[in-house]
């Protein structure tokens, strides 16, 4: 379930829920029918989303396991630019997608996210997910520290709010979380 906003974002923390919630929250809600950009970016994402349905076809595994959304078109922005999301991608099922004909596929969608963005209208800031087998950091592999390091870089970059104006990188004053995001199965 999506929440209510709050001067115009999410309420801090993460929020489970469908894909068909998020169409109806963040596109066809009354609040957005004058915007220029949204029907297009959803468009865009169901695209995205799609080749990646492919993919976890055509290799038998499934890749994409999940996905946040976050930034501007969590918002209340009327037209925001592109849907910035976090594919998360299950290590293992990546590595044998990649040995199963799809590395091309897979590079289109994950490795060159300004041709992304370009063609999907999506943004892509990738978490490959490795199974932890221990919740003491001493004993994690390599593989497993950089999961986790990655989900909460991204945990964090999600919820921090940025100045209006041009995109700023990340920075102490937008340190504090301040905003939420989204996290759907695109599969349910």
């Amino acid at each position: 379930m999506i929440p209510d906003l709050h001067d115009g974002h999410l309420p801090v923390g993460r929020f489970g829920c469908t894909l068909e919630e998020v169409h109806s929250r963040f596109v066809a809600a009354e609040t957005f029918t004058d915007s220029e950009t949204r029907s297009d970016l959803w468009d865009g994402l169901v695209k995205y989303l799609a080749e990646w349905e492919t993919i976890n076809a055509r290799s038998e595994v499934l890749v994409l396991e999940r996905i946040w959304i976050g930034g501007s078109f969590a918002s209340s922005e009327l037209n925001p630019s592109d849907v910035d999301v976090s594919p998360i991608l299950g290590a293992a099922a990546l590595a044998a997608a990649r040995s199963a004909r799809c590395s091309k596929r897979i590079k289109k969608l994950i490795e060159h996210r300004d041709g992304v963005r370009r063609h999907y209208g999506v943004e892509p800031f990738v978490i490959e997910r490795e199974p932890l087998t221990s919740i003491l950091t001493k004993r994690l592999s390599a593989a497993e520290y950089e999961y986790i390091a990655t989900r909460g870089l991204f945990d964090d970059f999600w919820m921090r709010r940025h100045a209006r104006g041009p995109k700023q990188g990340l920075s102490e004053d937008t340190a504090q979380p301040r905003r939420g995001y989204l996290e759907v199965n695109p599969w349910h």
